[in-house]
């Protein structure tokens, strides 16, 4: 791939439901989206040396 090309990746994932204040509490937004894309990319057979920047 040519250094430049941008890639994106159309899907979806989320995170559980979880009650408010209960094991999410102590963590960021970003903290947990690292955990549902962390996911997608997992699910979809992406190399990790394949991703940059999200």
């Amino acid at each position: 791939m040519a250094k430049g090309d941008r890639i994106a990746i159309i899907d979806g994932c989320r995170t559980p439901f979880l009650r408010s204040g209960t094991d999410y509490r102590e963590m960021m937004a970003y903290e947990i989206c690292r955990h549902a894309v962390k996911g997608l990319i997992e699910k979809k057979g992406i190399p990790n040396d394949l991703v940059d920047h999200v």
